[in-house]
């Protein structure tokens, strides 16, 4: 049986390995819920940046192609930079359209956008 003292500065050893277990349990739990959400921070981030790169990426090529558009003879290949990562746009008339298409590397994989604009 286990009764309590009166005396307030009164401790048993059980209650000193208790808070210690209880501390490293807690400590655990924490490590592996930590180490379980840092690669999905680590993935959602790099998606973001990915996102954001063919976010200007489409916005340059729009531009890119009603300039070529309003041109007499819309053709075009070259590569630019946008936040560091090296993108080809191709322009090229196609019958009575212009087509504009910018092509990239991912964290994951390659990428090609095309976009058309009928020319003037």
């Amino acid at each position: 049986m286990y009764f309590r003292s009166a005396h307030p500065d009164f401790t048993s050893n059980r209650e000193h390995g208790f808070s210690f277990v209880e501390s490293m349990l807690s400590l655990n739990i924490f490590l592996i819920v930590t180490s379980s959400l840092l690669p999905v921070a680590v993935t959602l981030h790099k998606e973001m940046e990915a996102l954001h790169i063919e976010t200007e990426v489409l916005h340059q090529l729009e531009g890119e192609l009603y300039r070529q558009a309003t041109s007499s003879s819309p053709s075009a290949t070259y590569t630019k930079k946008v936040n560091e990562h090296p993108i080809t746009f191709t322009i090229a008339l196609e019958e009575q359209y212009v087509r504009g298409c910018a092509t990239w590397t991912t964290f994951r994989t390659s990428k090609e956008e095309c976009l058309y604009v009928k020319q003037e």
